[in-house]
């Protein structure tokens, strides 16, 4: 996504002065792409905190199985 953001910021750059209309499209876009990485990479945070969270679910009840003697 970062990437996309920064070929949205230079192709603006370049057709600055040729056409100010595709030089606000481009920048548009390039808002548009960098929210989008950041919700993505939220996303992939909070989906990586729940397996971490369910990873030590699981070794707390193989722990207490393994007191109890089952």
């Amino acid at each position: 996504m970062n990437l996309f953001s920064i070929y949205f910021l230079i192709r603006g750059f370049i057709v600055l002065k040729k056409d100010k209309i595709k030089t606000e499209k481009f920048l548009k876009l390039t808002v548009d792409a960098s929210l989008l990485g950041l919700v993505l990479g939220f996303l992939a945070s909070v989906i990586g905190l729940i397996t971490a969270f369910d990873s030590v679910e699981a070794i707390e009840i193989q722990i207490l199985q393994f007191s109890q003697g089952d």
